[in-house]
């Protein structure tokens, strides 16, 4: 049987995509060592804009070649006049003409595959076919679309012959190396596995792989087919880990890349994990201007009212950019719900071309924290991701309860989460030394695992270098548990999450905690008065 990326049809028996369903079927029936690659997009760094390309399907065999073909639904396929046309249910529709299409992308992706895979000559030749797979073809559809390259529904049902007949038909040279193999498939199927995050110090900061969920995995494939992307997701969902999968898969292309979010220590943590990616830059927004505003040797205005950090700095990017000669070619944004209106005006100068460079943008409107109403930047329509994939079952159920939004999950069951009630900052304090003790002295979690969030400021400054049961609380991270607002953790997660949730309106006080509930992916202690607990409609209290 071929190999198959990814391992199943990802869009179920939707019937928008009931012909590729039908190739796709078939296409698995093809012996070893055929590799079949469903949905491919690539983008490369080109003159105008011929360098994209996308293709239904592409077949890789490492003695026959590489095979890109287009799939076209409808019962009837017609040619008149030099117009191509589809018939569904009866009703005639004009279509693009599908072997140009197929010639075209066939071209693009040869020239990116001489770029990114070893020894091939520089002009390698490549096949197409177009496949109708609820047609009946008799003869030739044209001058560019003899009989011998189409695969009707007839041919479907004996693909291995038609198979033959195809590749006879091309007679393509050559043969591909175990390594150009492996290299072919890096090209194609990198989205099916990513790297998550580096997490503090969890079991000596290992890095995690994680198979992508069937959403990501869409997300992912259509991240590579448009330069303007808006991935719409729930906390947990991944939004983090596809941004910097996104990031490392444009600069892989060769794309100058600038990877930006609105929080403070998640953009030093993105600048820390791509510290070492010569073309990403990385970090936060303001962080960002106010590097470059250095750099270029802009005057400062006193930094001392929200007029500089909304308007003033923010204003001088582009300058400074241009002053400094840097320019990216793709922007990622992660937390674009707190991207202010203007804000993408300027980071949108940084392209050499506004309306050429590839814009991928993350956000989920249920934690924008800093900016309501928030409105993405360009009307493209948004893909969105809707499995939890960070917290336990028993977690998400908390942070649907608290925000009443709907949330699945992986499935994966834990410990249940504790709410301690506690009404004076006496109890509260000492609610905190319990579960400190309970997770860390009792439960042997490393310091770093835990961290405490509060939807107060002056909680982080009480905290702050004060030891409770033997375990030191910081404000930074470092050397002990770390502790640190709801919203400046936006984007960030730990094994275990204490959070300390203050009486305030109850609207704000359901935001704080769908953000704050979230960060925690196995533990989580919530500490507040029995008001806080009804807001958070958590009917009982899970004292342990």
């Amino acid at each position: 049987m071929a190999t198959l990326y990814p391992p199943k049809f990802p869009f179920g028996d939707d019937p928008k995509k009931w012909a590729e369903k039908q190739a796709y079927d078939a296409f698995q029936k093809l012996p070893n060592p055929w590799a079949i690659y469903y949905s491919i997009g690539w983008q490369s760094l080109r003159n105008g804009r011929q360098g994209d390309g996308e293709a239904d399907f592409v077949l890789v065999h490492p003695l026959l070649g590489i095979f890109v073909a287009e799939v076209k639904g409808g019962s009837t396929i017609e040619l008149a006049d030099g117009e191509w046309f589809s018939y569904s249910r009866g009703v005639r529709h004009p279509i693009e003409d599908p072997f140009d299409q197929c010639t075209a992308s066939k071209f693009v992706l040869r020239s990116y595959l001489v770029e990114h895979v070893t020894g091939l000559p520089d002009k390698p030749a490549l096949g197409h076919f177009v496949v109708f797979p609820a047609h009946h073809q008799e003869g030739d559809l044209g001058l560019n679309a003899p009989r011998e390259i189409i695969c009707d529904k007839d041919d479907l049902d004996e693909i291995g012959a038609t198979i033959k007949r195809i590749t006879r038909h091309w007679n393509l040279p050559g043969e591909y190396s175990d390594r150009q193999m492996r290299e072919i498939r890096q090209c194609l199927a990198r989205t099916t596995k990513i790297s998550r995050i580096l997490r503090d110090r969890v079991e000596e900061v290992n890095l995690a792989i994680e198979e992508l969920t069937a959403g990501q995995l869409n997300a992912m494939s259509m991240l590579r087919h448009h330069r303007k992307q808006l991935i719409i997701g729930g906390a947990g969902t991944g939004k983090t880990v596809l941004a910097m999968n996104r990031a490392r898969q444009l600069a892989d292309d060769g794309f100058r890349t600038l990877l930006v979010c609105y929080n403070a220590p998640l953009g030093m943590r993105l600048d820390n994990e791509f510290s070492d990616e010569e073309l990403v830059t990385a970090g936060h927004f303001h962080g960002i201007c106010e590097a470059f505003r250095q750099r270029a040797g802009l005057q400062q205005s006193q930094p001392t009212d929200e007029l500089w950090w909304e308007e003033d700095l923010p204003r001088m990017l582009p300058e400074a950019a241009e002053l400094l000669g840097i320019q990216f070619d793709a922007i990622v944004v992660d937390e674009g719900q707190d991207i202010g209106a203007e804000w993408w005006l300027y980071l949108n100068l940084l392209f050499p071309d506004p309306d050429d460079g590839v814009l991928s943008v993350f956000a989920d409107s249920n934690q924008d924290l800093y900016r309501r109403g928030w409105l993405p930047p360009f009307s493209n329509a948004p893909f969105s991701l809707d499995q939890n994939c960070r917290n336990t079952v028993e977690i998400a159920a908390r942070v649907s309860a608290a925000a009443s939004v709907e949330t699945k999950t992986l499935g994966i069951h834990g410990v249940d989460p504790v709410f301690k009630d506690a009404e004076t900052d006496q109890q509260i304090r000492k609610a905190l030394a319990s579960s400190l003790d309970r997770l860390i002295n009792v439960g042997t979690l490393d310091p770093s695992q835990v961290t405490v969030l509060s939807n107060w400021t002056d909680d982080v400054w009480d905290l702050d270098n004060v030891t409770l049961k033997g375990v030191a609380l910081r404000a930074s991270p470092n050397d002990g548990v770390f502790v640190e607002t709801i919203g400046r953790f936006k984007g960030l997660e730990s094994d275990a999450i204490v959070i300390l949730l203050h009486d305030e309106e109850p609207t704000q006080l359901r935001r704080h905690a769908y953000v704050g509930l979230s960060r925690a992916r196995a533990v989580l202690h919530v500490i507040g008065s029995g008001s806080v607990r009804g807001t958070l409609n958590w009917n009982n209290i899970d004292e342990e």
